[in-house]
């Protein structure tokens, strides 16, 4: 419904009920923000109530949670600003399930998901010990995705030229 009233609002300035749709998206927006807000303090809470129990494993997961589903609202930059050793720790977990993740990728059919995923490992935990550990692996899969990559295209061009030909 967001993406529809922005839509409508961007598209028709002039259209005469403008003011109601920028009403309902301004609704809306708040609507969701709200719930983002609200799911994030629960996974919150229930960290710090995990941390309190002694459980900082189930603690950490959740932490996790919120960073990648939440990561605009204020809970997230909490963890950022007052649990920096914690933040740390999330973004090498992070990159460990995104390093499982692309491992279990099939290269001769998910070329570009690797590629596209190794992409992101690089540029968004490229600093982080794990991706320096596995580096050497993530170039080795990198290549071999590239590689498989390059004959599809190739593949595709080469259906391309004799379609011409035989035009």
């Amino acid at each position: 419904a967001i993406g529809r009233l922005t839509e409508i609002r961007d598209l028709f300035p002039g259209y005469t009920k403008i003011a109601t749709v920028a009403e309902e998206l301004g609704k809306y927006q708040t609507s969701l923000a709200q719930k983002t807000d609200k799911d994030a303090k629960v996974l919150f809470e229930k960290a710090e109530l995990m941390e309190r129990e002694g459980k900082p494993e189930a603690a950490q997961d959740l932490y996790v949670q919120i960073e990648k589903n939440y990561p605009e609202t204020d809970w997230a930059k909490q963890i950022a600003q007052f649990k920096p050793a914690l933040q740390k720790s999330i973004r090498e977990k992070s990159s460990e399930q995104l390093l499982t993740q692309v491992r279990n990728y099939d290269v001769t059919t998910q070329y570009k998901d690797i590629v596209n995923l190794i992409e992101q490992i690089q540029r968004g935990y490229g600093d982080t010990d794990t991706v320096a550990q596995n580096a050497d692996s993530l170039a080795s899969l990198n290549k071999k995705a590239q590689a498989q990559l390059y004959r599809a295209v190739a593949v595709e061009l080469e259906g391309l030229g004799r379609a011409l030909i035989l035009l």
